[in-house]
């Protein structure tokens, strides 16, 4: 007991020491990677190894060159993946663009529709939904023509991405009310490992169910749902949109919205929670991680 108590806070001074000392290291490859690292290593209580585990295979794509490839970075930008599924799937999988902001002149002169969802194409959580005209907040959308996100989080898919803000329409307008976000992990092409996000914003947790839509008894970082998620009708497109927009990366997570019958990406995202979230359990990495490996067999 003692000995677990010294170790947690050992590790909470090390994240806080590493967190300082961070802050004050330049950007560049080397530095990068040691970042990574370090954070690997707080975030699992381990090193990276060259077992292909789910968190190792992202660990490999973020220290790699690949993640700084033309095309793992034009399908990060959430203006320009547009343009990558359109080419792929067609355009009937994007979600409408009212508008791209390049300026912050720009900002304050486009007219925003009543109700739009609002987020900077060069970053990752941030987002606005205007459902009734609500007023706008100018400032935050200032700070996203701003925001440099390589250098919060080192991620070289994200390194010299222009500063723009896209507007769109709300997804309740195309999907209706009852709409889910389903994110799709696919390894080489193939989907293996399908995350159901339940209660977002009230009591957050997670489900997850293999290709065939098998609940499984793990998740990833947050508490796993007591409940089942019904099939979605059109799984066999969904699962077919993922795979061709997977095809040309390693392990990717496709993010769909569905209503059952219409199909919307909404992004793509090389590398899932930065590497740095744990199994829950974490011994179930080896299990989920199974999926993945039994399509280099097929």
């Amino acid at each position: 007991m003692i000995f677990n108590n010294f170790k947690h806070t050992l590790f909470r001074f090390l994240n806080f020491f590493f967190r300082i000392l961070f802050f004050f290291l330049p950007f560049g490859e080397k530095t990068d990677n040691f970042y990574h690292l370090i954070n690997f290593y707080l975030n699992h209580k381990r090193l990276p190894s060259n077992k292909k585990l789910f968190n190792d295979i992202l660990y490999t794509f973020k220290v790699s060159k690949e993640s700084s490839y033309p095309l793992q970075r034009l399908t990060t930008e959430k203006d320009n993946v547009k343009l990558y599924v359109k080419s792929i799937v067609g355009d009937q999988h994007n979600v409408k663009t009212y508008k791209v902001i390049n300026s912050i002149d720009e900002l304050y002169r486009y007219e925003f529709p009543l109700k739009c969802c609002i987020k900077p194409t060069n970053s990752c959580g941030e987002v606005f939904l205007r459902k009734k005209g609500e007023k706008l907040p100018f400032k935050l959308f200032e700070s996203w023509l701003k925001i440099n996100y390589y250098k919060i989080t080192r991620e070289k898919n994200y390194k010299d991405l222009e500063n723009k803000i896209i507007i769109e329409e709300l997804l309740e307008d195309r999907l209706g009310e009852g709409f889910f976000d389903y994110k799709v992990f696919c390894y080489k092409g193939k989907a293996n490992l399908i995350q159901v996000t339940v209660n977002r914003y009230t009591d957050r947790s997670r489900v997850f169910y293999n290709a065939s839509w098998e609940k499984q008894d793990f998740t990833i970082s947050v508490k796993l749902f007591d409940g089942e998620v019904e099939k979605p009708e059109n799984l066999k497109d969904m699962l077919y949109v993922a795979e061709k927009l997977s095809a040309p990366f390693n392990l990717v997570r496709i993010d769909l919205f569905s209503d059952n019958k219409n199909c919307l990406l909404g992004e793509i995202t090389h590398c899932h929670g930065q590497a740095h979230e744990p199994f829950i359990p974490l011994s179930s990495e080896y299990k989920a991680s199974k999926l993945f490996l039994s399509s280099e067999d097929n």
